[in-house]
């Protein structure tokens, strides 16, 4: 699925994504020159959301950091106000990823868990003991616990790649070579 085409360094809606409604809409209300603030609204939806491995962002898995960090990457400023235009377009790319993708749903959950296993790992008091007097965690736990990040970070990459797959278009050539995505 690819809504948007990178030429020469910028961020165009495809042909397909101006046929959906929220892009249409941004695409058609934009009155700068060169719609360059629908382009960066386009700019902003794609580094937001996608989980091409060719998004520096898709990294963050704290989701509100995420859009702080696109935001100031594309608008300068982290606290930009996203208008109602641009979440419905957010909302619609999500969307569409999640149709696009059996497996899109199952990273999301995967990538949330995974976030929130670190969180508890880097907020976890080893000390920390029950009214009785007992551990709350064994040392075992915590040790299991932090021996199955790898195995996680190789499920979480697995899931991506999957996701990507499930994704790109099968554009070959005439010789039934696959096209690259620079080729596009």
């Amino acid at each position: 699925m690819d809504l948007f085409i990178i030429n020469n360094g910028i961020l165009y809606p495809s042909p397909h994504a101006l046929m959906i409604k929220p892009f249409k809409i941004i695409w058609e209300n934009d009155n700068s020159e060169g719609n360059e603030e629908s382009l960066r609204w386009f700019r902003y939806i794609e580094l937001l959301c996608s989980p091409k491995k060719s998004n520096p962002y898709y990294g963050y898995t704290d989701k509100d950091l995420r859009a702080e960090k696109v935001k100031e990457e594309v608008f300068g400023d982290a606290k930009y106000e996203i208008n109602m235009d641009l979440m419905m377009a957010t909302i619609a790319y999500e969307e569409l990823l999640q149709n696009s993708s059996p497996s899109y749903d199952n990273l999301v959950a995967a990538e949330i868990a995974a976030f929130k296993l670190g969180k508890f790992l880097k907020e976890l008091e080893p000390s920390a003991k029950t009214p009785s007097g007992a551990l709350v965690l064994k040392p075992k736990d915590i040790a299991a616990a932090i021996a199955e990040l790898p195995k996680i970070n190789k499920t979480l990459s697995e899931a991506r790649d999957k996701v990507n797959e499930e994704l790109k278009e099968d554009a070959k050539t005439r010789n039934n070579r696959e096209i690259g995505f620079f080729e596009r």
